[in-house]
């Protein structure tokens, strides 16, 4: 009891100390506001944070100490007031830990060494090793992080865009000539492109069976970037290498290697790739920023074309997806359109006769 009521006697010590403490800090806080440009760039004189942070852990304002270090006076200032902004004064024992957080997330993705940064994604070199290990399946942030290297590196090429579209399958139409768009499948990549090797159609590069009914999600984001006013949506299969089956989960360094071929005017079905030698390239590319063309053998191209289409429907002029409620049609009684059930505001089950938006 008597260690117990020092413990409080101390805490209580502590926390005038600190409102004193707290003044002086924001005075020199406020000085420190006016460092110039050259000031962010170096380390600066470093400050004990652990006398003027308030904190209700022994650990908690050292650790913090040694982690805002390497930062310039100006921003470890912007970190700590911002924390004393959010965190209420009787609950400063998260000030640390929230401290921490707000530096992992918006300080060390610029400033840590092991962070890539792509523009608007980023992998850390964990990450990056990862596309070396046998059967890896490449993630959203490996794409993102290709595609806008390619962006970067060929901006006259469009699409490109993040795969989080793929979600609802609704994809922006591009509005370039020539554009690239990988597109995930469930547990798959593909690479759908058009403009390129003087074809007008959509070209899609499948490194394994394209089969309509188990590629809904992928047909509905290519129906998406084309948005055609025909009635159908017409496509190609390219006859592009496929995965060997001890090779699964090498479609997305694959479809990265289709796309840097087509960029690069070189037309994949030609091209053989080995997958131990293209997964040790990307990372390669992925460490220097730079996607270069992957090394491959000349293959024999198939000459046999393989275009296939699909119905669409709608004022959004995308494909009806039997897997999915929101994607039911309903007909319009006086235009004999279909329409999908989240396009068009309609009941359930009526007899009703029901017309679309514009026909009313």
């Amino acid at each position: 009891m008597a260690d117990l009521r020092k413990r409080v006697t101390n805490n209580k010590a502590t926390d005038v100390d600190t409102e004193t403490e707290n003044e002086g800090f924001n005075q020199d806080s406020d000085a420190n506001l006016d460092l110039d440009s050259e000031d962010d760039k170096s380390l600066g004189n470093k400050v004990d944070l652990s006398n003027t942070i308030p904190s209700g852990t022994d650990k908690a304002p050292e650790l913090l100490d040694a982690t805002l270090s390497s930062l310039p006076p100006r921003w470890r200032n912007w970190v700590i007031r911002g924390v004393q902004q959010v965190v209420p004064r009787d609950h400063r024992a998260w000030e640390g830990f929230l401290a921490l957080v707000i530096f992992d997330r918006f300080v060390t993705k610029r400033d840590n060494p092991e962070i890539f940064y792509y523009s608007e994604e980023y992998l850390r070199s964990d990450e990056i090793d990862q596309v070396t290990i046998p059967r890896f399946w490449l993630c959203s942030g490996h794409i993102n992080a290709a595609q806008t290297m390619l962006r970067r590196q060929f901006p006259e090429i469009g699409g490109l865009m993040s795969v989080e579209y793929c979600g609802d399958g609704n994809y922006p139409v591009p509005q370039e000539e020539k554009w690239i768009q990988f597109i995930h499948s469930p547990s798959h990549w593909i690479l759908v492109t058009k403009g390129f090797f003087n074809s007008s159609r959509l070209q899609v590069y499948d490194s394994m069976n394209f089969v309509e009914e188990g590629r809904q999600q992928a047909l509905a984001c290519m129906s998406s970037l084309v948005r055609t006013k025909d009635s159908r949506m017409e496509y190609e299969l390219a006859q592009c290498q496929r995965m060997q089956d001890e090779n699964t989960g090498d479609c997305g360094v694959l479809c990265i290697a289709f796309a840097v071929s087509i960029a690069n005017g070189r037309d994949p079905t030609t091209l053989f790739f080995q997958s131990e030698v293209i997964c040790a390239h990307l990372r390669d590319c992925f460490l220097s920023g730079n996607l270069s063309v992957f090394p491959s053998k000349e293959r024999r191209a198939t000459r046999r074309s393989n275009i296939r289409s699909i119905p669409v429907y709608c004022i959004c002029r995308r494909i009806h997806r039997i897997d999915k409620q929101e994607w039911d049609l309903v007909q319009c009684d006086q235009c004999n359109e279909w329409f999908h059930r989240m396009c068009e505001n309609y009941p359930d089950k009526s007899k009703i006769p029901w017309f679309c938006k514009q026909c009313c």
